[in-house]
């Protein structure tokens, strides 16, 4: 009961966000880039929650459990991405535009302004409907009794999390979601900050890892070296790479 009453409460309290910052907007630049206003901590608060998202906390955790130590190459293309980022953001600010075909429209002309908005929609259509899909599975997974029947399918949950997500990105724009991301933000930090510890102590630390994994056969697990190839590695590191470099999200936060 305390994990769906915790979960009321986050969902209700993203709208409330929503309609709070409603109360903002005037223009489309208030809608589209949260009026180029924000501080650091917002901004660094949302980025957070932009990136650490379904694929790098329940994909990536997904495959470092399957694979051990080694999963720990999965971020790595984020991560030089972000730091490939920081050296362009200023540029990418200073077109004082509202998205990226824009720039790219400016730059190259309309036909490559209209590739890029096709490929984006594209895109997107793919990546918000597994966001949306995530939320169904944690909806699903928190509804499931000891028996192993949840009150709430998949699909449900799915069409519950786009509701909500749509309802209050709708109301305030970028201006409601930076917010909401900033709570996500501290959401996932205390989380981590809590968790991280607790699983360590469990394990009985590293040493207690390694024995736990050569008694399951798998002393690979604690190898971070010579489980992957070059080219499984480039091919873990390269999607999320071109992701971030290419992600409408990242620089929505540089025009802000």
């Amino acid at each position: 009961m305390i994990y769906v009453i915790t979960i009321a409460i986050y969902l209700i309290g993203l709208v409330i966000i929503g309609f709070f910052k409603a109360k903002q907007i005037k223009t489309q630049s208030d809608f589209s880039v949260a009026g180029r206003a924000l501080t650091p901590w917002v901004l660094v608060g949302t980025m957070l929650a932009t990136w650490m998202g379904t694929g790098s906390i329940l994909g990536n955790a997904g495959k470092t459990y399957q694979t051990g130590m080694a999963g720990l190459w999965l971020p790595l293309g984020s991560v030089l991405g972000i730091i490939i980022l920081t050296q362009i953001a200023g540029k990418v600010r200073s077109y004082n535009k509202f998205t990226v075909p824009e720039i790219i429209g400016e730059r190259y002309g309309q036909v490559a302004r209209l590739l890029s908005v096709i490929a984006l929609v594209l895109a997107y259509m793919v990546i918000v409907s597994y966001q949306y899909n995530a939320g169904g599975a944690v909806l699903h997974t928190i509804f499931t009794d000891d028996s192993g029947v949840s009150a709430i399918s998949v699909e449900t949950g799915t069409i519950i999390a786009a509701v909500f997500i749509i309802l209050y990105t709708m109301l305030a724009g970028l201006l409601s979601v930076v917010y909401t991301d900033v709570a996500n933000g501290i959401i996932i930090l205390i989380s981590f900050m809590i968790a991280i510890p607790i699983f360590l102590v469990e394990a009985g630390g590293f040493d207690g890892m390694q024995i736990a994994f050569s008694e399951m056969g798998k002393p690979e697990h604690m190898r971070f070296f010579g489980v992957y190839s070059f080219i499984d590695i480039i091919n873990f590191c390269l999607p999320g790479f071109l992701l971030i470099m290419g992600d409408a999200n990242m620089y929505q936060r540089f025009f802000c």
